[in-house]
């Protein structure tokens, strides 16, 4: 399974707390496409490679503390 395929086995779960947990991707691809596929799959958020590790912290932090 690629990213894309866990994402959407995760949002069609029946168990409302394990569907909806946050979901980050990563890629080193960089394009509109990536993004927008992402977006439309149900990921909450997206970071490119390479990851600087203070926003990959950041973009982890909005994820949990949103799930709270």
């Amino acid at each position: 399974m690629d990213g894309y395929e866990d994402t959407l086995a995760i949002r069609s779960l029946k168990d409302e707390t394990k569907k909806n947990i946050a979901i980050l991707a990563t890629s080193a691809d960089v394009t509109e496409h990536i993004s927008k596929r992402c977006t439309e799959i149900g990921v909450n958020d997206y970071i490119s490679k390479p990851m600087i590790q203070v926003g990959l912290r950041q973009k982890i932090e909005t994820l949990v503390f949103k799930s709270l």
